[in-house]
């Protein structure tokens, strides 16, 4: 068995779990702190023993993984993390370094966890306060960085025909349906359904055209 220690252990898993897929699996998990409100939402995202008023944030794994081939060597994986990346630089291009990597903490955010701003500064090795302080600097707030990922993620999931919405608006951190709804009319003038419509039409006129 190893050990793997981090400060945001939920946002470690979800890397882990998009790079190496099935082939990544943890055996056990440890936090320093006691057992949050939360708690049965993080055995739904681990899905193993969990522990808590631990001496350190702890991951446990396979051996084998250490032995396992470099990902980096494996070229259809490199050309996948490499897109991703491409498109995290162009997706926060207009933002100033310290909101870009807020944005992008924001947007990795694994759906099992709340997201709030104490996690993220803890993240960051830095307080609240101090997070608060440093986007201030950059003429950026929490709130719209917030905001601004659950729209982008909402747009991405409401182009598919099969999200269901009611789920979405809870992955969101939204308290219901209703709530979703109108907050993303209030983002982009349309309802969520009206959203997926246009997007769906236009997508067949696409096909339409190319046959």
């Amino acid at each position: 068995m190893a050990a793997r220690r981090g400060p945001n252990l939920s946002l470690q898993v979800s890397a882990g779990q998009a790079i190496g897929g099935n082939y990544y699996q943890i055996q056990g998990v440890g936090f320093r702190h006691p057992p949050p409100a939360h708690k049965d939402r993080l055995q739904k995202f681990f899905n193993v023993p969990m522990q808590f008023n631990q001496p350190q944030n702890w991951l446990s794994f396979s051996s084998r993984h250490l032995d396992s081939p470099l990902s980096y060597a494996n070229p259809a994986l490199f050309n996948m993390l490499r897109s991703e990346a491409e498109q995290a630089l162009s997706r926060f291009s207009r933002l100033k370094s310290f909101s870009q990597k807020v944005m992008h903490i924001l947007y990795q955010w694994p759906e099992a966890v709340p997201m709030t701003k104490d996690a993220v500064a803890e993240l960051l090795s830095t307080s609240s306060r101090t997070l608060t302080r440093r986007l201030q600097e950059e003429e950026c707030q929490f709130s719209t960085l917030v905001k601004e990922v659950r729209l982008e993620k909402a747009k991405v999931a409401l182009k598919s025909a099969q999200t269901d919405v009611q789920q979405l608006a809870l992955d969101l951190g939204f308290s219901d349906r209703r709530g979703f709804e109108r907050a993303f009319k209030q983002w982009t003038g349309l309802t969520p359904a009206a959203y997926r419509r246009q997007h769906l039409t236009k997508g067949c006129s696409l096909i339409e055209e190319s046959n």
